[in-house]
């Protein structure tokens, strides 16, 4: 129920409303269900131009229908992730950038590295099915194929809950720096940075589809704890994973989540 989640949930309302040639997307009753049910703000509270809906093309309202959604984080093996960011950049980023905190952050000679903790590593969503957090060795190989020496890390605050447990030996190995600012200063500057690495985690992937200053993308095929892949072809677009950039690299790794693997399989896209 985070911002990321809503991000993707409306990426996947505009490709529908897109392929039935809908006017408009709107999210309001999706934000008014959420207050009553779970007293929790939506998306339209951080962003106050959606309260009139998202534009897709001129022409007046005939009549309503409920786009698609997804309900289990196994359906994003399913899309196209090159249509969802095609779909946030052209109709949903206009929207949000005048609250993005656009500055010189973009961090060229950083590797940014996100890591998700707080309730994603509590201990009732790791035994159900959510991914484990990758090992060092990930981190590692990536950091040495990014050729960079920065490091810094993007984290849940220690306020909210367990802390990712990669934190203390990156700080230690690497002097990499930690930031965990407000939810749009966070979310600002992975929309904005050059190379990043992706958690699983739909707060940080939102971010970096919408990011156009990307130069390198390090990802994993991420399995869930009953081994569904939520990429099924590391070679593919489909899934969670990352679209291919025109003028960068994407790295996707081959390691499940649960088990990091000795012998690293990786390859350039």
């Amino acid at each position: 129920m985070g911002l990321g989640n809503d991000i993707y949930q409306i990426a996947v309302g505009l490709l529908d409303a897109e392929k039935h040639g809908a006017v408009k997307l709107t999210v309001n009753e999706a934000d008014e269900l959420r207050h009553r049910e779970n007293n929790v703000a939506g998306i339209i509270e951080l962003f106050s131009s959606l309260k009139n809906g998202i534009c897709l093309r001129e022409g007046s309202v005939q009549n309503c229908r409920y786009a698609d959604s997804i309900s289990r984080h196994w359906q994003m093996a399913d899309y196209d992730s090159s249509q969802l960011r095609r779909v946030l950049l052209r109709y949903f980023k206009p929207y949000i950038t005048d609250y993005l905190h656009h500055n010189s952050r973009i961090l060229q000679d950083t590797l940014v590295i996100h890591l998700r903790g707080g309730d994603a590593l509590a201990e009732w969503a790791q035994n159900a099915w959510r991914p484990s957090p990758l090992g060092f060795d990930f981190y590692q190989e990536a950091i040495r194929q990014s050729g960079l020496e920065k490091i810094h890390i993007v984290t849940t605050p220690p306020q909210n809950g367990t802390m990712h447990p990669m934190i203390e030996p990156l700080c230690r190995q690497y002097n990499a720096s930690i930031q965990h600012e407000g939810l749009i200063e966070d979310f600002s500057l992975l929309c904005n940075c050059c190379n990043v690495v992706l958690d699983f985690s739909t707060f940080e992937y939102t971010a970096a589809l919408m990011n156009v200053n990307l130069e390198q993308v390090f990802i994993s095929k991420f399995v869930d704890k009953k081994g569904i892949p939520l990429l099924r072809d590391i070679r593919s677009e489909v899934g969670f994973t990352f679209p291919r950039l025109e003028n960068g690299t994407v790295y996707v790794y081959d390691y499940p989540e649960y088990i990091v693997k000795k012998s690293r399989r990786i390859r350039s896209l």
